[in-house]
């Protein structure tokens, strides 16, 4: 489970191997997907495909279920988890996603 505080979000991206679907536990979520603004609640859920443009922004503190498949993408999430905290330096979130076919647009 992912919580994601309210303001904070990912910038817009694609996969290029996964889909992933998000299921709001707790709070609001916006999220854009091909362009189109979609706002989630508690119990809502998101269908995002591979190599489809999306990101999202917490409106309110976030708690969701966040599930990647094919798996393979979690080291991703690992690596991403040992940056420093504080604001990303997005060069080097942006060197981790690229070797896991992620990329920020």
């Amino acid at each position: 489970m992912s919580m994601v505080s309210t303001g904070s979000g990912i910038p817009y991206h694609v996969h290029q191997h996964e889909d992933e679907i998000f299921e709001i536990i707790t709070g609001e979520l916006e999220v854009t997907v091909n362009g189109e603004v979609h706002l989630l609640n508690k119990g809502d859920m998101v269908f995002l495909p591979k190599r489809v443009p999306h990101g999202f922004k917490a409106l309110q503190d976030t708690s969701m279920r966040v599930s990647i498949v094919p798996a393979g993408a979690e080291q991703m999430f690992v690596e991403l988890s040992i940056l420093p905290p504080g604001p990303p330096d997005m060069e080097k979130v942006s060197q981790i996603c690229r070797r896991y076919g992620v990329t920020f647009i």
